[in-house]
């Protein structure tokens, strides 16, 4: 199954990404757009999810700091438009807290494309385990039993 990228617009992405942390943080309020508040999301965003167990890699610098930093992790490589990523993601963030010997990433294709391409990710959502920095194993698909499966495995 080969995956299209669509180009989207960065002012929606940001737009999206401050009211993701808007919900996230349990401020449902109105939020008034400004441009310092848009260039604030993503770091908002990233300190939020990393809260929750799962660290978003913007690009192949922050991956190999992580890997460096970390002997097992996972990489779950996602879009936000891919159905199938939204679906498993609330999962992932579940195992993120049960298994904490293992880091838990995320990466979004669209916007760390050099990650992407560096492992070959052609469908989503993509799960790839990494273990003192050799790719252990990956698989792609949202099975929440088959990704469980390797999780046992790596920790």
């Amino acid at each position: 199954m080969s995956v299209t990228r669509r180009p989207r617009p960065r002012a929606s992405l940001t737009a999206l990404a401050l009211c993701t942390a808007v919900t996230m943080a349990g401020l449902a309020a109105p939020v008034q757009a400004s441009a310092s508040a848009f260039a604030a999301a993503p770091a908002a965003t990233r300190q939020l999810r990393d809260a929750s167990g799962v660290t978003p890699i913007a690009d192949q610098a922050e991956l190999d700091a992580a890997l460096a930093a970390n002997p097992r992790v996972v990489v779950m490589f996602h879009a936000t438009w891919c159905g199938a990523c939204k679906q498993i993601a609330p999962k992932y963030a579940q195992f993120a807290a049960a298994y904490g010997t293992i880091k838990f990433l995320s990466v979004d294709v669209d916007d760390a494309e050099d990650v992407a391409l560096k492992y070959d990710i052609s469908s989503m959502p993509t799960f790839v385990t990494i273990r003192d920095g050799k790719q252990m194993d990956r698989f792609s698909g949202a099975n929440p039993d088959r990704l469980e499966e390797k999780l046992k495995a790596l920790a």
